[in-house]
């Protein structure tokens, strides 16, 4: 089993056939931990680990092994009765990063702030401006912006609190938004008493694409990502006790339009009215698509008129509807005076074809060539006319 590429994998299968139908027991390859609400259940779980253990001829080392301890670290997260949190270096070494000289140790950062990602919400909004500098074809220059946005991510690694623990007991809540940059999501967990509390955080920055996206279905996109954004073993858990989902929609009711609406819209007030239209302008999408966007969704008087005057003061909207007329076609009055030339293949035989066709007499002339270049293209066409 040792030293093939699946080891980890069949160690862990094996691990986890030892210790199954065990209760308060996990394992992760070769660390094993064993859990109680009290000592005396505690006790018990470890006594029956143990025989199971010695059934199946399994040595423990007794200098790794730690027993009734409140707090402990297990990869790489300080786990005690008050939640899951980042163990101390991985805090630390954001808090002691310096400012970022190059890409390459932004990349770094970026790299260690994302591990501990799930404790720190709207962390897309967060590094979006340090991102940006991470793009193709874009100088590294750290400016004031950048810079804001630096500390403004080593006082959220500062503020992290404990996340809880996943019960599958529990109802289980995903709440998603979306922004113009990036996406968010939070997973929680409702107990009895009806009292809230978080699992873990989600963040994904969107891509050039993404960012053209209508509002809503930015919104569809945040709940996939914060769904897949979960631990498999809570996607796992999700997925056998069913998943409630929130968007924060705006209050619903009945419009007398029917005809032309929806049954049930969203009835935007005065206050709110301006930021739909700015999402609904996102890409610049032109009058047609965007009033569809629209009345798919929300409803206000006169939403029509605004919509109108927006994309026809929008110079953007302006450059992008506006079509090139084509060029006209001359009509050639001579054989040959013009002509169109374009290759063929490579076929089977590994030729390729070098295809004329005369505009005035749709005379086709076909030159068969073994290699294209230019110079044997010229010489082609020398020897044609």
């Amino acid at each position: 089993m040792f030293g093939v590429s699946c080891a980890p994998e069949l160690f862990q299968k094996v691990m986890e056939t030892i210790i199954a139908e065990l209760e308060g027991v996990i394992v992760y390859l070769d660390d094993v931990v064993v859990s109680g609400r009290t000592q005396t259940v505690h006790d018990n779980r470890l006594e029956a680990l143990l025989d199971r253990l010695e059934s199946y001829n399994v040595l423990l080392n007794r200098d790794k092994c730690q027993f009734n301890v409140q707090v402990w670290i297990f990869l790489g997260h300080n786990l005690s009765v008050n939640g899951v949190r980042p163990v101390e270096s991985r805090v630390s070494a954001v808090a002691k990063f310096r400012e970022p000289a190059n890409a390459a140790e932004l990349r770094s950062f970026l790299g260690l702030v994302t591990y501990v990602g799930r404790f720190i919400p709207h962390l897309a909004a967060k590094i979006d401006p340090l991102r940006q500098l991470l793009r193709k074809g874009v100088t590294f220059q750290w400016t004031v912006k950048q810079q804001a946005a630096f500390d403004s991510i080593k006082e959220a690694v500062f503020q992290i609190k404990n996340l809880g623990f996943f019960d599958p007991k529990d109802v289980t809540i995903l709440v998603a938004d979306a922004s113009p940059s990036g996406l968010g999501a939070v997973l929680m967990q409702e107990d009895s008493l009806k009292v809230r509390r978080v699992i873990a955080y989600a963040s994904k920055s969107l891509t050039d694409l993404e960012r053209k996206y209508f509002h809503t279905e930015k919104e569809a996109l945040a709940l996939n990502d914060g769904y897949s954004g979960c631990s498999p073993i809570v996607l796992k858990l999700c997925m056998n006790l069913g998943l409630r989902t929130l968007l924060m929609p705006y209050q619903d009711c009945q419009h007398p339009h029917q005809q032309h609406l929806t049954t049930e819209m969203n009835v935007i007030p005065k206050a709110l009215q301006n930021r739909i239209l700015e999402l609904s302008h996102e890409g610049h999408p032109g009058i047609v698509v965007m009033k569809r966007r629209l009345r798919q969704k929300v409803w206000w008087p006169g939403m029509d008129k605004e919509v109108e005057k927006i994309v026809k003061g929008c110079k953007e909207c302006i450059l992008v509807s506006a079509q090139d007329s084509p060029e006209p076609l001359k009509r050639t009055t001579k054989p040959w005076a013009h002509i169109a030339a374009d290759f063929m293949g490579p076929l089977p035989s590994c030729h390729n074809l070098l295809v004329l066709i005369d505009y005035f007499s749709r005379f086709i002339e076909v030159i068969i060539m073994r290699e294209i270049t230019a110079k044997l293209t010229v010489q082609a066409l020398h020897e044609t006319f």
